[in-house]
């Protein structure tokens, strides 16, 4: 069972996705300034042949953004989250779980598609949460299971990591964050462990901003996970956001644009 900062279950809860407010910054970042344009949404659900009256799973729902596009593909949605600001705050009329993924109140073969996106890095136990995922869904049903790559968001991660250590945080790789629990890279092979079939899809692209204004606001969207590396050694928030901010006006003195890669990733396991 992996314990860290980013699987501890206080830190989830009541810092990172006590609400859903830091989440949606990100997630419209990634609305507004993605190139080329993807909907990240439909390209995931589209893998699936729907036939309507599928019951989905969300694991993870976090802001609830894929609880539309399954209603208008004729899927019946239910909501759940570890964090119960996440499902309180969401406003879709759908059911709604306050629930543990390595422990679902969920009947055995009773799921057709089980959604588990960019949420796995979260879990403890994560083969645990997957023998579970396998469990709930139905023969022939669906896990959807999404993360990013150790190159993903590298730039941003760099920004963080430059300040930190000129703060004298010792700050690791850019690599080293989130993502690293649960990666492209070796998330398929863990999945292989509970599903027979597993097929993998990548999506390549790139943020790119035109200003530095929703650059720094993605990494103060980030706040709770950083903000307790800077308060260990005695260093300032604002500190932090001043070196970012400084970073990027050099930047932009020499660019028209601030680019950020892009590499996410897809996981279809099938229950046979």
């Amino acid at each position: 069972m992996e314990q860290n900062n980013y699987t501890n279950r206080k830190q989830l809860t009541e810092v990172f996705y006590k609400t859903a407010d830091a989440l949606q910054v990100r997630i419209q970042t990634h609305e507004r300034y993605t190139q080329p344009v993807v909907d990240f949404t439909a390209w995931v659900l589209d893998w699936v042949a729907w036939q309507g009256g599928e019951l989905v799973l969300d694991v993870g729902c976090g802001a609830g953004a894929y609880a539309a596009p399954v209603l208008a593909r004729g899927g019946r949605y239910l909501a759940a989250d570890l964090s119960y600001g996440m499902v309180a705050g969401l406003t879709a009329a759908v059911p709604k779980l306050n629930l543990d993924a390595q422990r679902l109140p969920i009947a055995a073969d009773s799921v057709d598609v089980v959604l588990a996106n960019h949420m796995l890095y979260h879990v403890p136990d994560k083969e645990a949460a997957v023998a579970e995922f396998w469990r709930v869904l139905r023969p022939g049903g669906y896990l959807l299971a999404t993360t990013n790559s150790a190159t993903n968001l590298q730039e941003f991660h760099q920004l963080r990591v430059n300040a930190l250590q000129a703060l004298g945080v010792p700050a690791g790789r850019p690599e080293d964050w989130v993502a690293a629990y649960f990666r492209l890279e070796s998330g398929g092979e863990l999945i292989g462990r509970v599903f027979t079939t597993v097929v993998t899809h990548v999506l390549d692209g790139a943020l790119v901003f035109p200003q530095a204004q929703p650059v720094l606001d993605y990494l103060i969207s980030m706040r709770g996970a950083i903000e307790p590396d800077l308060v260990a050694h005695g260093r300032p928030w604002a500190a932090f956001v001043d070196h970012v901010a400084g970073q990027l006006q050099t930047h932009f003195a020499q660019h028209e644009t601030f680019v950020v890669g892009k590499k996410a990733g897809l996981f279809i396991g099938r229950k046979e």
